[in-house]
């Protein structure tokens, strides 16, 4: 941290914070002002776990470093109100996994989803050729169009791999050992078997972290007149729909 961004020590809000994260015992919220370092702790928490669970995967279960990251797959999902926030996480995380880890494929930990043609097509190239990530940084609509694309069929991943990682992380190596087992070709749903789990579904899913909750959701203010709050439960925004599903 000291070498890439000047850190030596986290502010104290991140030191409330980071435990929170990496051992999570229930549902969060945190309020803090812009420029406070919420999303930088984010980052480097869900890093630390993604970086954590590939070692489990790797060194106590011998899987392949490749299986590891297959099971890994989109177990994290950060839902962020713009383009600029998601870049600005997937900066910063790749920077610090070339730093620390500069053999491991940044697209397999984390990559993002964003609008604008200049980003798309580039984006479409790196899913493609590297699948799901372990964690995906996008904006609501984007994430929206994602999940409806017939693309989500391969990288759906079942509940089995979450379950082995729960296990893992509580050292029951045993119990995980034997989910281990039946990773071996089905943990991953191919197109063929979509029918297990409806289009769109994340089963993967063990994280939902979602930065700006007030600008994502787009809530109508307490000043809000009949007429917007009407017209905003008529017509959702992207946010709310990627929540509520």
């Amino acid at each position: 941290m000291s070498s890439l961004y000047n850190v030596t020590t986290p502010t104290l809000m991140q030191t409330s914070l980071i435990p929170h994260l990496t051992h999570p015992t229930t549902h969060l919220y945190v309020r803090q002002t812009t420029g406070s370092g919420k999303t930088f702790a984010i980052t480097c928490s869900l890093l630390s776990i993604a970086i954590q669970e590939h070692h489990l995967l790797t060194q106590k279960l011998q899987c392949t470093s490749a299986k590891a990251h297959e099971i890994q797959a989109l177990n994290t999902l950060v839902v962020v109100p713009n383009r600029e926030l998601a870049l600005q996480v997937v900066r910063w995380a790749h920077e610090m996994l070339e730093h620390a880890y500069p053999q491991m494929s940044r697209a397999k930990v984390i990559q993002c989803v964003v609008g604008g043609k200049e980003y798309e097509s580039a984006q479409k190239g790196v899913l493609k050729r590297h699948g799901m990530p372990a964690i995906l940084v996008g904006t609501p609509k984007t994430l929206m169009n994602l999940m409806a694309s017939s693309d989500m069929g391969a990288p759906l991943v079942s509940v089995i791999a979450p379950e082995m990682l729960r296990r893992l992380s509580l050292g029951d190596d045993e119990s995980a050992a034997e989910y281990a087992k039946r990773l071996h070709g089905v943990h991953v749903l191919s197109k063929q078997s979509t029918k297990a789990v409806p289009a769109g579904g994340l089963r993967g899913l063990r994280r939902l972290v979602i930065d700006e909750i007030d600008q994502v959701l787009c809530i109508p203010g307490k000043n809000a007149t009949e007429r917007e709050k009407k017209l905003r439960k008529d017509k959702p925004k992207p946010g709310q729909l990627l929540i509520d599903q």
